[in-house]
């Protein structure tokens, strides 16, 4: 595939409802090279359907991905963003949003879930990565986030403004930009921190009760 030189928009073709989205944040990128193809230490190439000017590699996924694909992709860009098709199969979305409504909302946010995977197959099948990854309901207004997920079934789960994201990957504002990398760089730690929490408050009282000295007499 003939590669464009920054700034262009030259965007590989992209399945279905998704096709809006991705020109919509390739469109007018400074310095971004959409339809990008990286090649690898071993001559492998991988065409990324969106190249940010900040690095970010992002994928929009219609098709049914293997683990080990995926994963291969996650290793080799290091930095890449899922954004999946949540429409391809009719059950999808209704099971999305009833593990996220049956969720537990993360300390005093109502819209950042713990939800389980169970019945969930779009959870399950997206489970395992490190990556940012985003469903795509075909909703209007907003993007469904799956910051983390555990072995134990358990996936964090929150709602993402679709604009938001088109601002921060679209080179508007560099404020937007740096505020999404900020964030994603704070998950592992955020989430470790609530875990931590939640465990100690899982204790016995005797045991999360600091010890008082002994006076001496």
């Amino acid at each position: 595939m003939a590669l464009g030189a920054p700034g262009q928009t030259l965007l590989r073709p992209v399945v279905g409802k998704q096709d809006r989205m991705a020109r919509q944040v390739a469109g007018g990128i400074p310095r971004c090279l959409a339809g990008d193809c990286s090649p690898c230490r071993n001559g492998e190439k991988h065409i990324a359907d969106v190249k940010t000017d900040r690095g970010w590699f992002i994928e929009f996924q219609h098709s049914y991905l293997k683990p080990e694909e995926r994963r291969a992709r996650d290793a080799f860009y290091r930095r890449v963003i899922w954004v999946v098709d949540g429409t391809r199969r009719k059950r999808d979305a209704a099971q999305l949003l009833n593990a996220w409504n049956e969720g537990v909302p993360i300390g005093s946010s109502p819209l950042l879930r713990k939800a389980f995977s169970d019945n969930c197959t779009l959870l399950r099948e997206w489970a395992g990565s490190n990556t940012p990854i985003f469903f795509d309901l075909g909703e209007a207004e907003r993007l469904w986030w799956l910051l983390a997920t555990s072995t134990n079934g358990l996936a964090y789960l929150a709602p993402y403004s679709r604009a938001k994201f088109i601002e921060s990957h679209r080179g508007g504002t560099a404020d937007a930009a740096r505020e999404f990398d900020e964030f994603v760089n704070d998950i592992p730690k955020l989430l470790s921190n609530y875990e931590t929490q939640l465990r100690a408050q899982s204790l016995p009282n005797v045991f999360r009760q600091p010890l008082r000295r002994s006076r001496r007499f």
